[in-house]
């Protein structure tokens, strides 16, 4: 019995190892071969695709903040891919060309390996990114991916028209869509760009008119996303939650629908951009409207500067924005995030019983205005900071914090020191957009 226990052991290793050689050599090729003939398929696919393919991409590494890009993608066989994007105007209208490659993991999965607009969102300068959490620092982006699985349980070659991706990384879906001639010269023509509407009326606040309701439409916590607001049968503004959107040629799709008063709205879309009086035509559930820029929003909020001041004052803290100010379009229009050791610029009020500080923190010292203590509502001053009956607040530059020469002291002071005041809108339990009052094209955004 001793020598036949041995015997079987030997004679199932065998079986085993003949059964797993004819497993490796499946239709007579090993894995490493059928793996290489996969990814010279999905090559194929990609290439093949005459007029190229639409791409939405979910992104999913942060949790409370979803986001989604598109993209249009026209992939060559030399490895290189030309792309739009709607991360913003510029990269919706100018191509860029970079590299990508297919590769074998747990899944055959194409990677971006040369820096493209899909890296853009995965960033980690939020000066880049334009990271809704910038705030919390750097190293976030949008917790988007550009190193996708290939997710449709199929072999290549029976690949409809449509892909679906997983990111290997932050685990964000997406899909591909193959594009028609008539997709492909709309891209080539500034169509993404057209469908922009949001970003192109450069107003805080723009107001959508559908039928006899008016809505007023504010950016949400990230800049791809927004609150629907309008007034209840009270009169008083009421808001959506913010939702977020990409963009494609046919319009503005929301990650979810917005419940807006009596409107159930998914989409905006037939938009057709007047670029003269920066206004736009479109349509919603099948209803005719129009969108254009304002200047105020359809119920200002009274309180709102000096619950902002208040609070700050109350936590003896301050609010951050890594972001800087918003101008004409434009995130971080002054190039704060360029200047060495940024981290965030802060409104701090009551930093001191005269002064509070509205500067930047570089490398840990604070540099820019300290703006005069405003008196209590609503005491208007010719000489310190007020707030005023009509809910703004106008700052008033006491002295500055570190070099003179900066930007924080010089540009950056005299958009602070804006004589129209700024609008404080509410966003969150701490924090709040601060907009110029004389144009609503300038924002900074501010959380504690």
């Amino acid at each position: 019995m001793k020598r036949i226990l041995p015997l079987i052991i030997i004679t199932a290793a065998l079986l085993v190892g003949a059964c797993q050689k004819k497993a490796d050599y499946l239709m007579g090729k090993t894995p490493d071969e059928r793996l290489s003939e996969a990814l010279t398929q999905y090559q194929d696919v990609l290439t093949k695709a005459p007029y190229g393919w639409k791409v939405v991409v979910f992104s999913k590494g942060l949790v409370d903040v979803p986001s989604a890009f598109s993209y249009y993608m026209k992939f060559n066989d030399s490895n290189f891919v030309t792309m739009y994007s709607d991360f913003d105007t510029l990269t919706s209208s100018v191509p860029k060309t970079s590299g990508y490659r297919l590769k074998a993991l747990q899944r055959p999965s194409i990677e971006f390996d040369s820096y493209g607009y899909i890296h853009l969102p995965c960033d980690p300068d939020p000066a880049i990114s334009k990271s809704p959490v910038a705030s919390q620092g750097g190293g976030y982006g949008w917790g988007a991916d550009f190193d996708f699985s290939f997710a449709d349980n199929v072999s290549p070659g029976q690949l409809g028209d449509t892909i679906h991706l997983m990111g290997n990384f932050n685990h964000s879906p997406g899909y591909m869509v193959r594009a028609t001639k008539a997709e492909m010269d709309a891209f080539n023509n500034q169509g993404l760009r057209k469908a922009m509407v949001l970003d192109r009326i450069l107003n805080y606040y723009k107001k959508i008119t559908l039928g006899s309701t008016t809505y007023e439409i504010t950016p949400g916590t990230g800049s791809k996303s927004a609150f629907f607001k309008w007034l209840d049968g009270n009169g008083a503004l009421a808001s959506s939650e913010s939702m977020p959107y990409y963009v494609t040629l046919d319009g503005v799709y929301f990650l979810n629908p917005i419940t807006a008063g009596s409107q159930t709205i998914r989409s905006i879309n037939k938009i057709v951009f007047d670029a003269n009086t920066s206004t736009a035509t479109v349509e919603v559930n099948g209803t005719a409207g129009t969108m254009a820029g304002a200047i105020a929003s359809i119920s200002t909020d009274i309180t709102a500067p000096y619950r902002f001041w208040k609070y700050s004052s109350d936590q003896n803290s301050y609010y951050r924005s890594g972001s800087a100010f918003h101008v004409n379009g434009v995130d971080d229009f002054y190039g704060a995030g360029k200047v060495t050791n940024y981290y965030y610029m802060l409104f701090w009020a009551n930093y001191q019983p005269t002064y509070d500080a509205f500067a930047a923190n570089v490398g840990g010292s604070l540099i820019g205005p300290a703006t005069t203590r405003p008196p209590a509502p609503y005491t208007p001053s010719t000489t310190t900071s007020y707030f005023t009956t009509d809910g703004r607040i106008i700052f008033r530059v006491l002295g500055t914090f570190g070099a003179a020469t900066s930007i924080f002291n010089t540009t950056i002071r005299t958009q602070i020191a804006n004589a129209s005041g700024y609008y404080l809108v509410q966003t969150g339990p701490a924090s709040y957009d601060m907009v110029s009052a004389l144009d609503a094209k300038s924002w900074i955004r501010w959380s504690m």
